[in-house]
């Protein structure tokens, strides 16, 4: 291939269906595909959260309570709010309804510094900020310190909600492809810290690509323990599951007892991490001299970071199973490249580019930034 030129990565079928048959399905906005499975799919599992389990039909009734709520709250289109959380059934809802209201969220992890969330406060100047206080202590800490009021939602347990500040509302686009629908903080590759801001067209990208590429489907269970302040864990796990009707499992944070343990009782299907979680949960079953349980796991995939070929073959030994892998960056919402469900490469190869991306190929060892173009760069 000659170099300096630009490509259009080839048209290719997904679980059956060729991705550009997927792309002009996609909706405008995040929430309407899991409102169409609400009654579609409305008795089937959509999301576990600790012992609180919602059908598809009950998920759906959040996201329009919800819509109703943040709208009393003095919620209005084009708004921004910004959730101090971890994952729980709290951030995903006020998502989807934030989708459906045509307000951006910022999803700031509450494991940050207290500098760190007030700068990113400053940033984007929210209209409300919501700290999910029952999931995450450090959440509790930062809502103390701004003094936010604390409110035990019925269904959404325990919160704390800032005043209501004066904002300026964006405008509203009609598009996916123009509207916000997350910001996600990030320091990026130049070192200064920025939110990026991600469509809903960028977004639905991967949850229906990526989700197709993982065979997604209702029926399979997701473990959602990536962040969803990281546009991993909110594209490609959680609206990748819900997207295709599966179902998420809400986890706050890694805990490798607790993954090994639901991998067996809840009969999970679908395993996305970082290297180092697989790592520490290889330790954890030499350390105990235990054998992994995962009777019902089809699918495990890493990515975050680099993966070493020394960890992918630990973790291949142990799980029986292929570990998948990709690269991104949070601008490509964010995956550019990923291992097809079918490869079984020995390497830790990042895979083929995603179908009807463009892309440009750069003499080996040049510098420079990064360009995509496609359908998810928002």
């Amino acid at each position: 291939m000659a170099l300096s030129v630009p490509y259009q990565a080839p048209d290719e079928k997904i679980f059956g269906r060729l991705a550009s048959e997927l792309l002009a399905e996609l909706p405008e906005r995040l929430s309407t595909r899991v409102l169409e499975n609400a009654k579609r799919l409305a008795d089937h599992p959509a999301l576990v959260d600790g012992n609180v389990r919602w059908s598809y039909a009950e998920l759906g009734q959040e996201i329009h309570a919800a819509c109703e709520w943040l709208a009393n709250l003095g919620i209005r289109p084009g708004d921004r709010i910004m959730t101090v959380s971890e994952n729980c059934r709290a951030l995903v809802v006020l998502l989807l309804a934030a989708s459906e209201m045509d307000v951006w969220v910022a999803i700031v992890n509450s494991r940050l510094s207290a500098q760190e969330v007030d700068l990113i406060q400053g940033n984007c100047l929210p209209r409300r900020v919501f700290y999910t206080c029952e999931a995450s202590q450090e959440a509790s800490q930062h809502a103390e310190r701004h003094a936010a009021d604390r409110y035990q939602h019925p269904q959404l347990g325990g919160l704390a909600i800032s005043p209501l500040f004066d904002s300026e509302p964006e405008p509203v686009h009609a598009s996916g492809a123009e509207q916000v629908a997350a910001m996600i903080y990030t320091s990026g590759t130049t070192g200064t810290p920025k939110g990026v801001m991600l469509t809903h067209r960028g977004i639905l990208y991967i949850a229906s690509i990526s989700g197709g590429m993982r065979h997604l489907s209702e029926g399979q269970r997701v473990y959602g323990v990536l962040p969803m302040s990281h546009v991993f864990g909110l594209s490609s796990v959680c609206m990748g599951s819900l997207y295709n009707g599966a179902c998420l499992y809400t986890v706050p944070r890694f805990d490798a007892v607790q993954l090994l343990a639901t991998l067996k009782e809840e009969r999970i299907t679908v395993l996305q991490g970082v290297p180092a979680m697989y790592a520490r949960a290889l330790e954890y079953l030499k350390r105990e001299q235990r054998a992994l349980e995962a009777p019902a796991l089809i699918y495990i995939s890493a990515g975050g970071s680099p993966l070493d070929s020394d960890t992918k073959k630990r973790v291949e030994a142990a799980f029986g199973l292929t570990l998948h892998n990709g690269y991104g960056l949070t601008e490509a919402s964010p995956t550019i490249s990923q291992t097809r469900i079918e490869d079984r490469h020995q390497s830790s190869t990042v895979g083929r580019v995603l179908p009807l991306l463009e892309y440009r190929l750069e003499p080996l060892g040049s510098s420079g930034t990064s360009e995509k173009a496609g359908d998810e760069i928002g």
